[in-house]
């Protein structure tokens, strides 16, 4: 049963990082859409936001290789 259990964790992981990485400009958009930084345009907090999900993706992918 626990290896039926890590089998789905690392599906639903590696789901979970499909979903972002593919969709990254989309949730970026909806993101930076969400706050307003002072003196910062709209194409710059897109960046910010990408940049904020690869450091998720990455933290994502750390916390499932440990054991």
């Amino acid at each position: 049963m626990n290896k039926l259990s890590e089998a789905i964790k690392r599906m639903a992981i590696n789901m979970i990082l499909g979903q972002l990485e593919k969709n990254k400009k989309e949730l970026a958009k909806t993101i930076a859409g969400k706050f307003d930084i002072p003196f910062v345009g709209e194409q710059d907090e897109i960046a910010l936001a990408e940049g904020v999900l690869s450091a998720v993706s990455d933290v994502i992918k750390g916390l499932s290789d440990k054991k």
